[in-house]
C-alpha cells in the first residue's frame, strides 16, 4: 500500500496553484473548487477551497510537514531565493540528511531534503 495523494483545505487556491507550479515545478490542474499538484514521481497534493484559520503540527493531530526530496538542494534553494520565496539555509541534520524548510502560501511547512549524501 502506498499513499499517492493527500488533501488539504485552504483559503486561497490561486496562491497554492502559483506556488506549487512556479516554486516547486508541479504539474497543476484546477477544476471545480480544487487544485491538484502532481510531482514527477507520481505523488499528488490536492487543495480544496474552504475557510481555514490555521495549518500546522500539533500534538492532537497527525500532520507534521510535507517532505520533498531532490538531487541538488543548494541549486533548489538558489532558485527559490531568485524567485523571492523565503526558504531557510540548508544544513546537515545529524546523519538524517542535508535539508532546509519553507512554508507554502497556506502556511503548510515543507521540508526539502537532498537525495543521498
Amino acid at each position: 500500500m502506498t499513499v499517492s495523494a493527500i488533501q488539504y483545505q485552504v483559503n486561497d487556491l490561486a496562491a497554492m496553484e502559483r506556488f506549487y507550479r512556479d516554486a516547486l515545478g508541479c504539474e497543476v490542474t484546477s477544476q471545480n473548487g480544487f487544485v491538484t499538484c502532481a510531482f514527477p514521481q507520481g505523488a499528488r497534493l490536492e487543495f480544496h477551497e474552504a475557510p481555514v484559520t490555521q495549518h500546522g503540527a500539533a500534538k492532537d493531530n497527525r500532520y507534521w510537514k510535507i517532505g520533498l526530496t531532490m538531487p541538488d538542494l543548494d541549486r533548489a534553494v538558489a532558485y527559490l531565493d531568485r524567485m523571492g520565496w523565503p526558504v531557510s539555509r540548508p544544513r546537515q541534520f545529524l546523519d538524517i540528511g542535508y535539508m532546509c524548510h519553507l512554508n507554502d502560501p497556506a502556511g503548510l511547512p515543507i521540508g526539502l531534503l537532498q537525495q543521498g549524501f
